[in-house]
């Protein structure tokens, strides 16, 4: 284990790394314990398998485009929050 999966590893927040082809490459107990899922069962699945949403697809890309690190932490939990809101419409 290096330094970096040390540091991906410790965080409280789901990490989920990801190559070009949207196919998770990495993840975290954080992810884990997020999609009730095991790393084994994580690692190979598409992005869109687990976060099927456009916006978040539109984003990853723009990312990809400019060879920009990102996050979508941010994004993500507006996301889930709107989604989750009892006065949210579907």
């Amino acid at each position: 284990m290096n330094s970096n999966d040390i540091l991906i590893e410790g965080l409280n927040c789901a990490i989920i790394l990801i190559d070009k082809h949207y196919i998770v490459q990495q993840v975290n107990l954080a992810t884990e314990n997020l999609f009730l899922q095991s790393r084994r069962y994580l690692v190979g699945q598409k992005l869109d398998d687990l976060i099927p949403l456009e916006s978040v697809r539109r984003c990853v890309e723009k990312c990809f485009e400019h060879s920009t690190k990102f996050t979508l932490n941010l994004m993500l939990s507006s996301l889930f929050l709107k989604s989750t809101s009892p006065n949210s419409t579907k």
